[in-house]
């Protein structure tokens, strides 16, 4: 392997634990050797993994002015636009790849653009299109494009009649049912609203929480975007209405990556561009150490909106027990709860059987509620609380007509909310997850098996066929689920 390969690769195991160390080292191999395309790929990846689809486009449109006729450079540029909300670019682009190579991923995007621009006819002809172009290939790709096909027909208000593509779609699913489900949810999920990028940015929920209602808002630490707020920051710390204790987090990075703590507000460089909390620091423990909570609602339906919380969840805990005293607020290993941020740490230990949910660093919260609570329902009642405000939070920005104008091409959505437990045992809302992650350690690939197979159940069974027409397989399905999600 040459020196140029090594470091690409070690730049890009860097990506989920370091964005921009790997972001950094990934624009000096550029730079270095400008002729490789692999490192342009590498960087677009890297880039769109933190969120910022400004810089992706630009190393997408900065390799095809070297390479103009290569498509998957095309095609690069196309997510970077539909991450953006440029939904004519895709068009544009894909339209233009189209006549280049064609793919059933390129056939896939393509569709949803047209689907979000309300151009249903020609999102019919490239859907069909992709189902044809994979015939007799991956059986799991053809399932998500029949399944977008299958939303945007749900959208223009007819049924189609039972089918190949269905029946077959029904019998993978009887026979792989946690790879079918996933494999929906992750295409769905990731071709969404491009609004949600403002909520899962760090400062982009801030300053939604700060526009929203203070009587409606979920229970949530008093949040400063810097550098913009210093100002009044420093005064809220001056007067004690803030702090003693402030965690800086950066504005896009996620895994707990670019956090600190401080109990100086002054000490935080002038040019810091991010957010900065008053911190929690009477956190629940358990067993001496503090955890975090990941919660998941789905969103099914934008325009009337229906949205439902999933009684169950995960919790991860910090590898290190809790406890205030000399240097306690550089332990990271105390404090960031996220267990990618400790790989390697000797406190981490997760069961070797991942079907055991209340051992080891990362537990199924089900699980855990039980264990602390003697009356599970209160508790219970409380999240879906936080979850049904996040959820307000999120119409009252705007995103929910945001979703509802593209119709089915953005449902259902399925995001995660992230609350941490006071000492009394009250919620607070962290962050808002927009694509949460699929698998880990631990219980992490049994808890979520579960979420995926009752979401697919709800949202993509129905369309399948069964009895009775779609909007009352729909309504059956949601009653069905009742006992796993609840309304909002």
């Amino acid at each position: 392997m040459s020196s140029i390969e090594a470091r690409l690769k070690e730049a890009e195991d860097l990506r989920e634990s370091d964005t921009m160390e790997a972001e950094a080292r990934l624009a000096a191999l550029l730079a270095e050797a400008p002729e490789n395309p692999k490192i342009y790929n590498a960087l677009h990846q890297t880039q769109l993994r933190r969120g910022d689809a400004g810089a992706a486009l630009a190393t997408a449109e900065a390799a095809l002015r070297r390479w103009p006729e290569r498509a998957d450079f095309r095609l690069s540029r196309s997510f970077a636009r539909f991450v953006a909300g440029d939904m004519a670019g895709v068009r544009d682009d894909l339209a233009a790849v189209r006549r280049i190579a064609r793919s059933q991923e390129g056939d896939l995007l393509l569709g949803l653009a047209h689907h979000a621009l309300g151009e249903h006819g020609a999102a019919v002809e490239v859907l069909q299109g992709a189902l044809a172009l994979g015939a007799g290939g991956e059986p799991g790709v053809q399932a998500r494009a029949w399944v977008a096909l299958m939303r945007l027909y749900r959208d223009l208000g007819y049924e189609p009649a039972a089918d190949d593509a269905a029946n077959a779609a029904r019998r993978l699913y009887d026979q792989r049912p946690v790879w079918v489900s996933s494999t929906i949810s992750k295409l769905i999920n990731r071709r969404d609203c491009p609004g949600w990028e403002r909520v899962r940015r760090k400062d982009g929920l801030a300053g939604a929480l700060a526009r929203m209602d203070p009587a409606a808002r979920p229970r949530t630490p008093e949040s400063y975007v810097l550098p913009a707020e210093r100002e009044r920051l420093m005064g809220d710390a001056a007067a004690g209405r803030s702090g003693p204790v402030w965690i800086v987090k950066s504005g896009d990075l996620f895994g707990g990556q670019g956090i600190s703590l401080t109990d100086d507000p002054a000490s935080i460089p002038a040019d810091f561009d991010g957010v900065v909390q008053q911190y929690v620091d009477r956190p629940h423990l358990f067993e001496g150490r503090k955890g975090h909570l990941r919660t998941y609602v789905l969103i099914t339906s934008a325009s009337p909106l229906r949205a439902w919380f999933w009684r169950d969840g995960l919790v991860r805990f910090a590898p290190a027990p809790y406890a205030r005293g000399e240097g306690w607020l550089a332990r990271r290993d105390m404090h960031i709860t996220n267990t990618a941020a400790h790989t390697g740490h000797k406190g981490l230990f997760f069961h070797r059987d991942p079907k055991v949910e209340d051992r080891g660093s990362i537990w199924g919260l089900r699980a855990f509620i039980e264990r602390i609570s003697p009356d599970p329902e209160p508790l219970w009642q409380r999240l879906e609380e936080t979850a049904r405000r996040a959820v307000a939070l999120i119409a009252a920005d705007g995103l929910v007509d945001e979703m509802a104008a593209g119709g089915r091409a953005y449902l259902p959505k399925l995001i995660g909310i992230d609350m941490l437990l006071d000492e009394t045992l009250e919620p607070w809302l962290i962050e808002l997850q927009r694509v949460p992650g699929q698998t880990g350690p631990g219980p992490v690939n049994t808890v979520n098996a579960r979420l995926f197979r009752e979401v697919f159940e709800m949202t993509v069974a129905p369309i399948i066929g069964g009895e009775g027409d779609m909007a009352a397989r729909e309504a059956a399905a949601e009653r069905a689920a009742a006992q796993a999600f609840r309304p909002l």
